[in-house]
């Protein structure tokens, strides 16, 4: 489910304008997922308006779409106009924060990192230790190739059982790559989706 709180937010459809999908999904990703929301559920919450471009669509299918203002364009699912509509979701940004500040300091302290990560503008390579159960590494830019493109991410040196903790720190980041994969069978230098947790605490410590 996704959370908007702003006045208005536009949706740019990924690959709009030079012959990618025309689609774009929320609540149930097109390629599957491994936790769908129950059918009904609210998939996409905004507190403004809704715009989707010309030509595109936005799939919601067997979701609610909620609303606080207006909505344009090509979208699916059952649109519900709600002034409150994202009001049950507000608490969970101090949550998540709060949760973002427990996995990255321990009684106050930052967690000792693991290894190294090193950033081009193809990929961000992380190199754990080896040996510890938990894998932390901190970062502090864009994991994203030039211009927010995609890039890959890639993790060496990490245990078979370990869990990987990424720290992401900055007022705002951005996030894009290719990598990554939901099922253990992933074998392109990513961790699982089960075996990787990113957090965005702040401010750095």
């Amino acid at each position: 489910m996704r959370a908007f709180t702003d006045a208005g937010q536009r949706r740019r459809m990924a690959g709009q304008g030079s012959g990618g999908s025309a689609t774009d999904n929320v609540g149930i990703a097109g390629v599957g997922s491994r936790g769908p929301p129950e059918d009904g559920a609210d998939f996409l919450a905004t507190g403004g308006d809704i715009t989707v471009a010309a030509g595109q669509t936005l799939l919601a299918d067997g979701g609610v779409v909620r609303h606080a203002g207006t909505v344009t364009g090509q979208v699916t699912g059952t649109l519900v106009r709600d002034a409150d509509a994202v009001a049950p979701y507000v608490p969970l940004r101090d949550e998540l924060t709060s949760a973002s500040q427990c996995h990255a300091w321990v009684d106050g302290a930052p967690r000792q990192e693991a290894g190294t990560v090193v950033h081009t503008s193809a990929q961000t390579t992380f190199t754990g230790e080896g040996v510890s159960s938990l894998q932390v590494f901190d970062v502090d830019f864009d994991l994203a190739g030039t211009g927010g493109a995609q890039q890959a991410l890639a993790f060496t040196n990490i245990p078979d059982d370990a869990t990987i903790l990424v720290n992401v720190f900055g007022d705002e980041r951005t996030i894009s790559t290719f990598s990554g994969g939901l099922d253990d069978t992933d074998t392109s230098g990513t961790p699982s989706a089960t075996g990787c947790c990113g957090t965005f605490p702040t401010p750095r410590p």
